[in-house]
């Protein structure tokens, strides 16, 4: 399962995307869906396996997601 972090903006999503890629955890920067967060346009995606590796990185760093969802399958 695929889960998607939100910052509550894009320069948020990109600070933490410094910290994931200097930590070395595997994710992926995906654009926002509007029905999710319409001010952010960025969100971070990480797998369910990754998800306390990212949290303990992003915690280290004094930055913790405002809202983590999870991804549904696309058809």
């Amino acid at each position: 399962m695929e889960l998607l972090l939100g910052f509550g903006s894009a320069h948020g999503a990109l600070k933490a995307e410094d910290i994931l890629n200097k930590a070395g955890v595997s994710f992926r920067l995906v654009t926002a869906p509007k029905t999710i967060d319409p001010a952010c346009g960025l969100l971070v995606e990480v797998s369910e396996i990754n998800l306390q590796a990212t949290l303990d990185a992003l915690k280290n760093a004094a930055f913790e997601p405002k809202a983590i969802y999870r991804k549904d399958r696309e058809p």
